[in-house]
């Protein structure tokens, strides 16, 4: 096809794209499909790819790490809902230092929890649901959990003791942030220490059981059966708003 401008000079002449192929959903090439370029990837080899980009990594194992071989790290620049933009690589959990300085962001919420626990005033937000696998145990540290809209669940026995040298808050940035556990009877959170419950839910057959110092500002705690708080000898609860139902 011959292109010609407004005074009929003639420019160039172009070929008509028609057939094409979407490299990795199409088996063959199909009427119309994408249009396929020859390009060379990082370790100067050729391949085939919908984008007219050369020295590309492959991203495809999900680690962050490229799979030709060439040792190249993702940078994980953008990460959205727990997921980096780039390489794709999954993340549980970030954290942040008491000035909002991002100081990681963790492939699992164990590495994300012991990285709070060592840097005070931090604040341990996650970026997915989380099913813990043993119970968070929080002793002579401050630092606030972000709930960030997800669901820190753990099936059996407690979600979160503290110790009684723990400061944490509990907050929830996002909508539906929830400490749930499903095991029978037990309760999401034991505080030993000073907890602060700002917003979010707990939910849970007993919701907290406090033997320290509980201020619950804002929130909900959900129960099945047993009290939404337990107060136990020496605790002293402070009680600003929120809601406790069963």
């Amino acid at each position: 096809e011959e292109i010609y401008d407004d005074e009929g000079n003639y420019v160039e002449s172009v070929t008509p794209h028609i057939w094409g192929q979407k490299i990795g959903s199409d088996d063959y090439p199909v009427l119309g499909g994408d249009k396929v370029y020859l390009v060379t990837n990082c370790n100067n080899e050729s391949d085939y790819s919908n984008e007219n980009i050369n020295n590309t990594h492959d991203w495809s194992n999900k680690d962050g790490i490229c799979a030709n071989g060439c040792g190249t790290q993702c940078s994980h620049e953008g990460i959205s809902d727990g997921e980096c933009d780039i390489c794709k690589a999954e993340f549980q959990a970030s954290v942040t230092d008491k000035d909002d300085n991002e100081i990681g962001t963790y492939k699992t919420f164990d590495e994300a929890f012991a990285v709070a626990r060592e840097n005070e005033d931090s604040t341990l937000t996650l970026l997915r649901s989380v099913t813990l696998t043993d119970y968070l145990f929080a002793n002579s540290c401050r630092f606030t959990l972000d709930l960030n809209g997800k669901i820190l669940l753990k099936e059996t026995d407690r979600v979160l003791q503290t110790g009684e040298n723990a400061d944490i808050t509990i907050k929830d940035s996002g909508e539906g942030g929830t400490v749930q556990t499903t095991a029978e009877y037990a309760t999401a959170i034991v505080n030993f220490g000073n907890l602060t419950i700002e917003s979010g839910k707990i939910k849970s057959d007993m919701g907290v059981s406090n033997y320290g110092t509980l201020n619950f500002i804002d929130g909900e705690v959900e129960v099945e059966s047993l009290a939404a708080i337990y107060n136990g000898e020496m605790g002293v609860v402070y009680i600003y708003g929120g809601s406790l139902a069963n």
